[in-house]
């Protein structure tokens, strides 16, 4: 990815301290203590599956992480030493992200992490695998966990409140390390193009005031629930309410512009996707077909090496993981979206409301960088047909839209965040169309930071995943997370042990709202 690279430096100079100078860590390294960090929540999910899968991922595991730390020769930006203090400043901003987002409750904690919280809950006080009766059935914890079991290794040890503390530091690790690889590739102002990028996504303020003229009242006080059918997300959001989705998505996005940029080998992107399929499952939906270009780009006899081969074996290793997301999938709601009768009303606006940087930059297409404009066009297909077919726990649910397209959506803000600062310097026309995008697509990011400022916090809960569930809907069985039993293999995981049921008890007392009963 050429012209998102940079010799300048426009951050704040920091002082290193001596024994930072004399440390000798290259951007490369960082790459690989991400993908580690990323990879180690496989190990320790793997020491509770039956001998067989266990062993089968523990080695694919080992494979992965030899991959990672040997036989790749970096690029040029990757072979750079590491600049502290750039990395200091991205680390500063995804810790204050991370904690406005809710996590430790030091701030107000979107209701998704209701059901977290029940999620890391369960794997501190019963490890795995966590099994639940409901009505006279048994069913076994299925869920994307990577974002959970180092936390809940830490917990078993120190108890659930370090556990969340945990979390909280390992989720800043990673997001720190996306942050600081963007902005060291960016041509521009790193902090401007940062800004740009998190704040970027769709105009939900638009079709909220449309409705709240309508209506007389604001539609939902979250600006991104305005469309039934089909909401778009954007940057923000997604790593206040699914840490664990976005990392993997954007991880995935931060791989494919240094693999254009031939900072890293196929080898690394491939087996990246494999681990990254553990944090979140929905997010390689999206990220396939640019990952299968990649591949097809990477097509040559110097594939034929040892390398490939051990990514190769890595990834058969790790088939229990597949396995694993398939148990009983078949309870979640799906069907096409123009199955819907409002189709022809919600899509369309959709797609003009929740997409504005795609068609912005298709008019301004000569701007964008010519070595991106095959991703651009590839994202801008994929944002507009994956939509339209949806799966979730409700037939109102888009999971495709939210979570499916999170990588295109990504590399879309990045493009966008690159390229507008150029369409700003130009054309009027240009200028006032860009401004008045990144104001209205802020608006929803910033109703978010607004929530998490003046809305009260809760207390961490240890409620289980049945109870806190029934504390907030109408259906106390979150289908997205929980298997049959009889649907778990016997050479997988155990369904021995005792099972979880609705607890009889308050959850967050002292906020009556958040009980549902």
């Amino acid at each position: 990815m050429s012209d998102i690279v940079s010799r300048e430096r426009p951050w704040p100079d920091l002082e290193r301290p001596a024994t930072l100078r004399r440390l000798r860590v290259s951007n490369a390294g960082l790459v690989k203590a991400t993908l580690l960090c990323a990879l180690a929540p496989i190990a320790i999910f793997a020491i509770f599956l039956q001998p067989l899968a266990a062993a089968s991922l523990l080695t694919g595991g080992a494979l992965i992480a030899a991959l990672i730390l040997w036989g790749w020769a970096p690029g040029e930006r990757l072979s750079a030493p590491l600049d502290f203090s750039l990395y200091a400043g991205c680390l500063a901003i995804s810790l204050a992200l991370c904690l406005l987002g809710g996590e430790d409750h030091l701030f107000y904690a979107t209701w998704d992490w209701y059901t977290r919280d029940a999620v890391l809950a369960d794997l501190v006080n019963n490890k795995f695998p966590v099994l639940y009766r409901y009505q006279g059935a048994d069913f076994v914890l299925r869920a994307p966990l990577a974002m959970y079991m180092a936390p809940a290794a830490i917990g078993w040890a120190y108890g659930l409140r370090a556990a969340h503390l945990a979390l909280l530091l390992q989720n800043a690790f990673l997001f720190g390390a996306i942050f600081y690889l963007l902005a060291s590739l960016t041509s521009g102002l790193k902090l401007r193009f940062l800004a740009l990028f998190l704040m970027s996504g769709p105009m939900d303020a638009v079709p909220q005031l449309v409705q709240c003229l309508l209506k007389g009242e604001v539609v939902h006080p979250h600006f991104m629930f305005w469309n039934p059918l089909a909401s778009f997300w954007a940057q923000l959001p997604q790593l206040f309410w699914a840490p664990n989705h976005a990392f993997s998505g954007w991880m995935i996005g931060t791989l494919c512009l240094l693999r254009m940029g031939r900072e890293i080998d196929i080898a690394i992107l491939a087996i990246s996707s494999i681990i990254l399929l553990f944090w979140s499952p929905l997010s390689l939906i999206g990220a396939a077909p640019l990952l299968l270009a990649a591949g097809w780009k990477s097509l040559s006899p110097a594939l034929l090496r040892p390398r490939t081969a051990v990514a190769a074996l890595g990834g058969a290793f790790m088939l229990p993981l597949l396995a694993y997301f398939s148990l009983d999938a078949a309870t979640l709601s799906r069907g096409w979206l123009f199955e819907k009768q409002s189709f022809f009303l919600w899509y369309p606006l959709a797609l003009v409301f929740g997409l504005p940087q795609l068609w912005l930059l298709l008019l301004a297409r000569k701007e964008i960088p010519d070595r991106l404009k095959p991703t651009f066009f590839a994202v801008g297909v994929i944002l507009v047909l994956f939509p339209l077919y949806r799966f979730g726990a409700t037939s109102l649910d888009n999971e495709m839209a939210m979570r499916g397209i999170l990588t295109p959506m990504f590399l879309l803000g990045v493009i966008f965040a690159e390229v507008a600062p150029r369409l700003i310097d130009g054309r009027r026309a240009y200028a006032v169309a860009t401004l008045a995008i990144v104001m209205a697509s802020a608006m929803t990011a910033t109703m978010e930071i607004r929530r998490a400022l003046s809305d009260p916090p809760y207390e961490i809960n240890d409620c289980n995943l049945l109870t806190a569930t029934g504390k907030i809907l109408s259906y106390p069985l979150p289908s997205n997370y929980l298997a049959h039993v009889e649907k778990a293999p016997a050479w997988l995981v155990s369904t021995q042990g005792r099972r979880l049921e609705i607890e009889q008890r308050q959850c967050w007392p002292g906020f009556a709202l958040m009980e549902g009963k």
